[in-house]
């Protein structure tokens, strides 16, 4: 009985030990359970509120530092349709508005829209492209800072910046562009082209078909390397445009490096046969050679 007893009191004290220690067990993992999800509130908060920081952050960029008249949520819908829905992107075209591209005589509130116009009708038979008419919401300020302001929007869109200057008396073209790669290093930025001893206010005819010659050569860059299209605008490019030396130096220059980049095994194992023949046949059929 003693034993018995004994057996009894020891088996009692085990299962109160066990029920203590599985209420302790309960305990812990309420407590922890409450604590990771203490934790993930907390970091859902924070999320938030960097989400909300930057949505403000993004709001403020687009009222103070958004150079272009379109809406951004609206070119990023617009970005979106082309970029799903097209088999070839164009490349986008956005003249700045200076000093030299919103200057007309004798009608200077709508300069700056027939400057565009003017552009985008001596190209219209130059595909996959779309000069945008009239851009820019104010005069230029900063080339290179628009320039980055556009790119952190535009970002993997195929788009080109034109920016017609005058400084003293060199009038130049300064571009921007960038393809499908994303971030700030995917962005070229180069002075195209100077034309010392030429008033461009003077001369706006002469401008518009330097601007014409900048858009025509980036488009068959473009072209050239994503699609593997041959080039055409050498073969489009009107003989006024040709006779500004500056001009067709730069041309000649620039196709003249294509046909020499077209050999890179880099690009030409991309090619089939046929298109290299075709780009290579496109390159020597060219107006350069004839004015």
């Amino acid at each position: 009985m003693d034993n018995n007893m004994e057996f009894r009191e020891r088996m009692q004290s085990l299962r109160e030990e066990f029920q203590r220690e599985r209420l302790d067990e309960q305990l812990r993992f309420r407590r922890e359970s409450y604590e990771l999800s203490k934790q993930y509130l907390i970091q859902q908060t924070v999320a938030f509120n960097e989400s909300r920081q930057k949505q403000i952050e993004f709001n403020d960029f687009i009222e103070k530092y958004w150079p272009l008249t379109t809406q951004v949520y609206t070119l990023l819908k617009e970005q979106e349709d082309i970029l799903g829905k097209s088999s070839i992107v164009p490349l986008r075209v956005l003249i700045a508005k200076t000093d030299v591209s919103s200057y007309v005589k004798t009608s200077p509130i709508s300069s700056y829209d027939e400057f565009c116009e003017n552009v985008a009708d001596g190209l219209r038979n130059l595909p996959n492209t779309v000069i945008e008419s009239r851009p820019w919401k104010n005069t230029c300020q900063s080339m290179m800072c628009e320039a980055i302001d556009i790119n952190y929007i535009m970002q993997g869109i195929p788009t080109l910046l034109v920016f017609p200057y005058q400084v003293g008396d060199t009038f130049g073209i300064e571009m921007a562009a960038w393809s499908f790669l994303r971030g700030f290093h995917s962005m070229t930025q180069n002075k195209i082209l100077k034309m010392d001893g030429m008033k461009a206010t003077e001369h706006i005819p002469d401008v518009v078909s330097a601007v014409k010659a900048v858009v025509g050569m980036a488009r068959d860059a473009y072209m050239l390397y994503e699609y593997h299209s041959p080039v055409i605008f050498n073969k489009l490019v009107d003989e006024k445009t040709l006779e500004l030396p500056a001009v067709k130096a730069m041309l000649d220059k620039h196709y003249k490096d294509l046909s020499q980049q077209i050999h890179n095994p880099k690009f030409a194992k991309l090619c089939t046969s046929n298109e290299m023949h075709e780009i290579e046949n496109s390159l020597r059929d060219t107006k350069l050679l004839t004015v």
